[in-house]
């Protein structure tokens, strides 16, 4: 069956249960004067598949027979070929595909190939080996999802190549929340059976705050005995939705003189929540305080007998906070000699803020003239 003018020969064959054509090289055969130079390949011309014996009941194959109808080649001379798997042999249920190569004199190969079908006619679905268990897993972190890799199922069937194949597939990323995997056992008849398991994937990641800009030291406002905090937080989580964040005190309060501590929690939409994120900002005092009212001179005369006077005087201060103290050089009270004394008064508040005033006491005598002395 070789050689140029090779002709159909007659093959074991039946009535065809799937037509089948090859795929041909077309086109006019011309041959060079040399035939080293012969590039063109051979082509080989299938015909149609045969029917023969449809599987006996537990049977996995059928025989099938085709016809190579004829190989040609340009140039004369044998031409070798072959088919796999060949005509008449035992083919397995379902699809396989037979290739046909033909090598001519100079070396250049054709190729052709059809389909062969044996139809399984006692379907009989796959059966899971194990039915797969629920699959439970945390979020990657950072990831609103994870990556799960899980074992795909085996399945059996009464003939081999059964294919088992499953969507959302094994390494797939899943999202937060619960995923119905679907794996489908397909046989080589064409049968199917699927099985079904869940995967869960749980959020546990809680928001992540971070920290902008942030005042860690102001000063008090006017007149007051608090500062204003001022500071930028914002939070971020690994899955969408809003995320409450909630500082306290909050930003734009008024705070006491001092160090004050800003804590601040972030709650995702899954109720996680990142809390004791803080910092503190410390609020300076620095207003100095105020005699009021500024203390006037004294004009005293000198108490009878005495070469000076016990004068009492008042010097208050006002502050912004509270705790201010004033201490005068001398006490009100007591003695001032005559002539004039200077009394300085310091105002000092609790954050050392000094205020000063100075006044004059200025005791004068008195004289007492004595007539009609013997």
């Amino acid at each position: 069956m070789q050689g140029r003018n090779f002709t159909r020969t007659a093959l074991t064959c039946c009535v065809a249960l799937l037509q089948a054509k090859a795929l041909v090289k077309g086109g006019v055969a011309t041959c060079p004067a040399d035939p080293s130079a012969d590039t063109e390949p051979p082509e080989i011309i299938l015909g149609d598949v045969g029917v023969g014996d449809r599987p006996a009941p537990g049977e996995c194959t059928a025989v099938r027979t085709y016809d190579v109808i004829e190989v040609r080649d340009n140039c004369p001379g044998d031409v070798t070929w072959s088919c796999v798997p060949p005509s008449g042999s035992s083919f397995p249920i379902g699809d396989t595909t037979v290739t046909c190569t033909a090598t001519d004199v100079a070396g250049n190969t054709g190729s052709a190939s059809l389909r062969v079908w044996v139809q399984d006619l006692n379907p009989v679905p796959p059966v899971f080996d194990v039915v797969p268990n629920d699959v439970s897993v945390s979020t990657d972190q950072g990831q609103c999802g994870a990556v799960v890799n899980f074992t795909v199922p085996t399945a059996t069937d009464d003939c081999p190549g059964v294919q088992v194949s499953c969507s959302p597939e094994s390494g797939s990323t899943f999202s937060v929340g619960t995923t119905t995997v679907t794996c489908t056992a397909t046989d080589a008849g064409g049968s199917t059976a699927s099985a079904e398991f869940d995967v869960n994937v749980r959020d546990l990641w809680a928001p992540n705050i971070t920290l902008g800009d942030v005042m860690r030291e102001t000063a008090t406002s006017p007149g007051l005995c608090e500062g204003i905090v001022v500071y930028d937080v914002s939070a971020i989580d690994n899955c969408p939705g809003d995320v409450t964040l909630s500082c306290v005190p909050a930003n734009g309060s008024l705070v006491p003189v001092g160090d004050n501590r800003v804590d601040c929690t972030a709650t995702d939409v899954a109720g996680l929540a990142q809390s004791g994120t803080g910092f503190s900002v410390t609020v300076r005092d620095h207003e100095n305080p105020v005699f009021d009212p500024v203390p006037d001179d004294v004009t005293v005369t000198n108490d009878p007998g005495q070469c000076g006077a016990a004068v009492d005087y008042v010097a208050n201060a006002a502050d912004n906070c509270p705790g201010v103290q004033v201490v005068c050089s001398q006490e009100s009270g007591t003695t001032f000699s005559v002539g004039t004394t200077t009394v300085t008064c310091n105002a000092t508040d609790a954050s050392g803020n000094k205020a000063s005033s100075e006044s004059f006491v200025v005791p004068r005598p008195f004289s007492t003239i004595i007539s009609n002395v013997p």
